[in-house]
């Protein structure tokens, strides 16, 4: 495998990276903000179990991609 195949690589696992931690920051300011609302008495309803799970999922997703990221150095470092 050459340097630039491994650029490749990890340049893809930097996109996938920066989305997800996009998508993680999305659902959690989601949530956050509900939560405040809610808790400030601005609103009668908190997040829902379908935003909850969602951020969750992202959590889990950003999770994944850096375990990979970790996986990719150790191998190749």
């Amino acid at each position: 495998m050459t340097n630039a195949d491994l650029y490749r690589q990890w340049d893809v696992l930097c996109k996938e990276f920066h989305a997800a931690r996009d998508a993680e920051w999305a659902a959690f300011i989601k949530v956050n903000t509900k939560f405040r609302a809610f808790w400030n008495d601005e609103s009668a309803e908190g997040p829902t179990i379908q935003e909850l799970d969602e951020r969750e999922a992202a959590s889990a997703r950003l999770k994944d991609v850096e375990t990979c990221m970790d996986a990719f150095c150790k191998k190749n470092a």
